[in-house]
């Protein structure tokens, strides 16, 4: 398991050539934000649009690469324009209370297993000086956690 954040930046290659094709821009979250879809792309040119590739795609994940099988399984963003508003960028920062309305954190990062791109939990921040003094939670996902679109509420805990 690894953070989702420690997966930014890291460069992406073709299983096929060996190529470097970019770098990882974002990570791309299912709707219900339980599981990771894609990866947004930086080709490292400014003249090149951003290119996302589907989770599905990708041969195989280190702490320090991304493998996708071949150059084609690498597509333009454009023609996945709707996976924007699942972007990581986005996620992080989401609010996180109880049914009450209780606020239990914000999301600072989520915790993904790799092999089969499932979201395993949320990283939550309570603020600089809580973090500093107490240290940042963490909530497992299951079946008790839902995602309203805006923020996530813990049904049981």
């Amino acid at each position: 398991m690894i953070k989702a954040s420690s997966l930014l930046n890291l460069p992406v290659y073709s299983d096929k050539t060996g190529k470097k094709l970019g770098n990882v821009k974002d990570v791309v979250y299912g709707p219900l934000k339980d599981s990771i879809v894609g990866y947004i792309i930086n080709s490292g040119s400014i003249f090149k649009s951003p290119k996302f590739v589907m989770a599905n795609n990708i041969s195989h994940i280190t702490k320090d690469y991304l493998v996708v099988k071949d150059e084609y399984s690498i597509q333009d963003l454009s023609e996945n324009s709707d996976i924007f508003i699942h972007r990581n960028s986005h996620f992080v920062g989401s609010s996180v209370k109880d049914t009450q309305g209780k606020n239990l954190g914000i999301v600072s990062d989520a915790v993904v297993d790799t092999g089969n791109n499932q979201v395993k939990g949320y990283i939550l921040s309570d603020g600089l000086i809580s973090d500093l003094i107490n240290g940042r939670s963490f909530i497992e996902r299951n079946e008790d956690i839902i995602y309203d679109g805006h923020d996530i509420i813990v049904t049981r805990r």
